[in-house]
Parts: C-alpha cells; structure tokens; sequence
C-alpha cells in the first residue's frame, strides 16, 4: 500500500469513527440528564411534596442484595431485608444516580477527548503529532481512573502500564515524525 492510501485509509477511519463517537456521547448526554432528573426526583421523593404525590408507590419488597463497589472497596455489599428498605428507596436511588452520574461526566470527558484526537489527525493527516499526543494521554489517565473505579488497583495499575507504553511509542513517532518533516 503506498503512503498516500495508507494516509486516505487513516483519514477514512478517523472520520467514520468521529462520527460514531458523536453519536455515542449524544446518548451519554441523555443518559446524564435522566440521571440528573432521577437524582432530583428521588430527593424529591424524601420531602413531604413527594410523599403527597405518591412518587414512591406503596411496594413489597424481598431481601435485596446490593453491591456497590468503588476503587475496588465493597462500599455496600450486603442483603437488606424488607424493613430495612422500605422508606429509604429514596436514598438508595440517590446513591445509584449519583454514581451514574460520576460516570457518565467520565465518560463524556473521555469522548471529548477522543474527538479531538481523531479531530487532530484529520487536520495534521497524521496521528503522530503533538496535537494528538496530549489528548490520547489525557484519555488514558481517564480510562484508568475508569477501569480503577470498577475493577480496582490491580486492573487498573494493568492497564495504567499498557497506556503509558503506547503513550511513548506515540510519543517517540511525533519525535520521528518531526524529524522527517524538518529534514524534508
């Protein structure tokens, strides 16, 4: 393949990307609102206005297991029973809302950047830039920090090593990349 296919099939996949990555931080941004909406109407639901429109229903429950782990660290990982759910629905939503929250604002972050990494490599016709490089390292500390909230220490330190060595091998290619432009 020579250097002007392979820099059309570069740009050809950049830019079909770009698009599914728009696509995909439109439903995030959906995804944040709803949870923004049931954060509001679960504190909602603990006020006397909530209880006089009935916005929690009158419910049976059974033993409800619940885990909930951040960084790794059980946070709630325990069998409530029936009594002890009933009335705090409300705070139990709170808590799911906000975690979904957390991520989804983590997730848009990291789609921003995706964006302008595939941005940049259309403009520069070349993903070995310096314009590429600051956001591919800035969505890897987001990963991380991703991968680190759901999987923990271990996964995280992982995948924390795998970035940082693509990171320089990105790095060392602006380098190279640099060089040939100025001896051209």
């Amino acid at each position: 393949m020579s250097y002007n296919n392979e820099i059309a099939a570069v740009e050809k996949s950049c830019g079909i990307t770009l698009k599914v990555v728009k696509i995909i931080a439109v439903f995030v941004k959906i995804g944040l609102v709803m949870a923004i909406v049931a954060a509001f109407l679960c504190a909602l639901a603990a006020t006397p206005v909530g209880e006089k429109i009935k916005l929690i229903s009158d419910a049976s429950y059974e033993d409800m297991t619940v885990d909930i782990h951040v960084f790794g660290i059980d946070v709630i990982g325990t069998t409530l029973t029936p009594d002890q759910v009933a009335g705090k629905e409300w705070a139990i939503g709170i808590a799911v809302s906000i975690l979904c929250i957390i991520a989804a604002v983590l997730i848009l972050l990291l789609l921003k950047q995706i964006t302008n990494i595939f941005e940049n490599i259309l403009s520069e016709k070349t993903p070995f830039s310096d314009s590429v490089i600051k956001p591919l390292r800035i969505s890897f500390i987001i990963i991380t920090i991703i991968v680190l909230m759901g999987n923990g220490l271990g996964s995280a330190a992982i995948i924390g090593l795998f970035f940082w060595c693509i990171y320089t091998i990105f790095k060392y290619g602006a380098t190279l990349q640099k060089q040939a432009d100025e001896t051209l």
